[in-house]
């Protein structure tokens, strides 16, 4: 894979660079770096991407330091890889369910302390054990290490009564596949359901990616047109969209304008629509996919600002 995304915040430092140098995460009291290995398919990623038979054990470093004069405490936490609404693949730890097709859930192959007390101003590299299934597989394992500072839950008030409350984590990508066999790509329409974000009324379009290889550079466009009455259309497009392998995400379709100052989000009206999703992609391999669905929709029973009574009779499916 050419390279994974980054995401970066006050909140979540995630380790997964790609370019030519080594990354690692640094805070003024402790920072993480992977300890590269023999068998990293690129040694210039600042994450883990190792290659390893099956049935094969491992173990990785990664070397923790502690910036300050006080002892330290480290959470880790493992995680299989996911994504969220917005088609970015998170490697921390989330409430995301496992999809179904998910086989191998890299917590169960991958065993770390759960937690490193480093003594002041010093550094200690920690043990993560790898072991790969004893099945033959095509494609990757994908998924995170966590480190979080311990005690970074406790909330602090302010002189105005309004509660703080800072956290920060390194995660560090931790990819694992067999063989550089390619995988064919594949992307299922599961199910549509009405939902609300932030006060909106949304369609969401479940998408699934039932393979063990990434999505890059998903291109979605998607178009809903009503049947029933001709003059309302709703459009949506994102041409920057990725899928972790074995994961699947609700596409947000915003079903109308909404008033930013009002927050207040028309309800659809009772009829039939049209859905047109077309989804242009490559994979780990850099083939081209693209995938026309066009499904058909029956919309019963309307009624408030949550279309709580949506349903779908979905009719067609092309590729």
């Amino acid at each position: 894979m050419k390279k994974l995304q980054l995401f970066l915040s006050s909140i979540f430092i995630i380790l997964c660079f790609g370019g030519a140098q080594v990354a690692f995460g640094q805070t003024d009291d402790y920072t993480v770096k992977p300890i590269i290995p023999e068998n990293q398919t690129n040694k210039d990623l600042g994450y883990f991407d190792i290659t390893l038979g099956a049935g094969k054990e491992q173990t990785l470093q990664v070397e923790l330091s502690n910036n300050t004069e006080q002892e330290m405490k480290i959470d880790l936490a493992l995680s299989s890889a996911a994504t969220n609404i917005n088609g970015l693949v998170i490697y921390e730890p989330t409430e995301i369910e496992a999809d179904r097709s998910l086989k191998y859930n890299l917590k169960d192959y991958v065993t770390s302390p759960r937690i490193v007390t480093l003594a002041p101003m010093t550094r200690q590299k920690i043990d993560i054990k790898v072991k790969m299934p004893n099945e033959s597989f095509d494609g990757q394992i994908a998924g995170g290490i966590t480190f979080s500072k311990e005690g970074q839950n406790d909330k602090k008030e302010d002189s105005e009564g309004i509660t703080v409350k800072n956290t920060y984590s390194y995660t560090i990508a931790l990819l694992m596949k067999q063989n550089e066999n390619e995988v064919s790509p594949d992307l299922k329409l599961t199910k549509i359901s009405p939902g609300q974000i932030n006060g909106r009324n949304v369609i969401n379009v479940n998408l699934q990616n039932p393979t063990m290889a990434y999505i890059n550079t998903m291109n979605v466009k998607a178009t809903i047109k009503g049947i029933t009455d001709s003059d309302i259309a709703y459009y949506y497009s994102n041409p920057m969209m990725q899928m972790a392998p074995n994961t699947n995400f609700d596409l947000p379709m915003p079903t109308s304008n909404q008033s930013a100052a009002t927050r207040v989000s028309e309800p659809l009206k009772a009829g039939k629509y049209r859905l047109q999703l077309i989804v242009n992609a490559r994979t780990d391999s850099q083939e081209n996919m693209k995938r026309r669905l066009i499904i058909r929709m029956n919309v019963i029973n309307i009624s408030g600002p949550l279309t709580k009574n949506l349903q779908f009779l979905i009719i067609k499916l092309k590729n």
